[in-house]
């Protein structure tokens, strides 16, 4: 394992060198729902699944060197992370552990597989990570052979995290545990 980790670990940490967020870009790979909202320099939306009907709510974070970070909530609660760079030369397919880990105050576990040019984890449904993650001043990910870190700080994500509950309560009627919400809990959620 620790082979097939070296390559990635110098592709992400030679982009990393570069890590600036630029406000509002959105990563392609569904298409929108409406218009996103912008926080900071998180983009917060809807997306199609493949079916053409809402598939998952995205909060997603473009960096200066093309690479993107992006939080998705799925119709059912999981919570997948993605990084992606156009890039990234992976062999699809390809499964391993890593380690996420938000600032110094919550770890998760989680089994990613690689993509041609992302990696996707996910997690089951996680109110406290979601919670964590809206306070996230840096977010590290140790991948086989050493860390990377994200800086996050001041980019917007304290307000990304609740607008991607929202969204997904607004489109799929779904908390953040994954248990279905209330009609009165959608319109608060819409703001209504």
């Amino acid at each position: 394992m620790r082979s097939s980790g070296r390559p990635l670990r110098r592709l992400l940490l030679g982009l990393a060198l570069a890590l600036q967020p630029v406000g509002g870009a959105a990563a392609k790979f569904a298409d929108p729902i409406g218009a996103a909202d912008i926080f900071g320099a998180w983009a917060v939306l809807a997306r199609e699944g493949e079916d053409g009907r809402f598939g998952f709510c995205a909060a997603e974070l473009a960096y200066e060197n093309g690479l993107t970070f992006a939080v998705l909530l799925l119709e059912d609660a999981r919570i997948e992370l993605l990084l992606s760079h156009p890039e990234f030369a992976l062999t699809a397919g390809q499964r391993f552990e890593i380690a996420v880990h938000l600032d110094e105050t919550l770890s998760r576990t989680l089994s990613v597989r690689l993509e041609t040019h992302a990696i996707e984890g996910v997690l089951e449904p996680d109110p406290p990570f979601l919670a964590a993650l809206a306070d996230a001043r840096q977010i590290a990910f140790e991948i086989p052979g050493g860390d990377v870190e994200l800086p996050v700080a001041e980019s917007g994500l304290d307000e990304a995290v609740p607008a991607l509950i929202a969204c997904l309560g607004e489109h799929a009627g779904v908390a953040p545990d994954g248990r279905r919400a209330s009609p009165e809990r959608r319109l608060r959620a819409r703001g209504t």
